[in-house]
């Protein structure tokens, strides 16, 4: 919400942005005044909110960086991009709602 409003050095989206539980974005993530090139994600593909995070990537304009990378089959700098996707089991495994997603991925 800083970089929204302020201009930053860097943000790090941490699953996140999700204002919502579509997979499209709100209409006030895609005016921010931190520049785009600035903004970095990552999230995990079964997170319940997996789709609504990554509508706000791209409502962030992420996208034009590169299509996101999987860092446990890739290291950096990740051919440039700046989202992240991760697919590994966390330690104790999964709970609540991650368990019974499946990974479904966004063109």
């Amino acid at each position: 919400m800083i970089a929204k409003i302020r201009l930053v050095a860097r943000v790090v989206l941490f699953s996140s942005v999700t204002d919502s539980i579509h997979a499209q974005a709100p209409s006030w993530v895609a005016t921010h005044l931190t520049p785009s090139e600035r903004y970095y994600g990552i999230a995990h593909d079964r997170d319940g909110f997996y789709r609504p995070i990554r509508a706000g990537w791209d409502s962030l304009g992420l996208a034009v960086f590169g299509p996101a990378a999987t860092p446990e089959t890739s290291s950096p700098p990740y051919d440039g991009t700046h989202m992240l996707v991760t697919n590994l089991t966390p330690q104790g495994g999964f709970v609540g709602t991650n368990r019974a997603r499946h990974f479904r991925p966004m063109t």
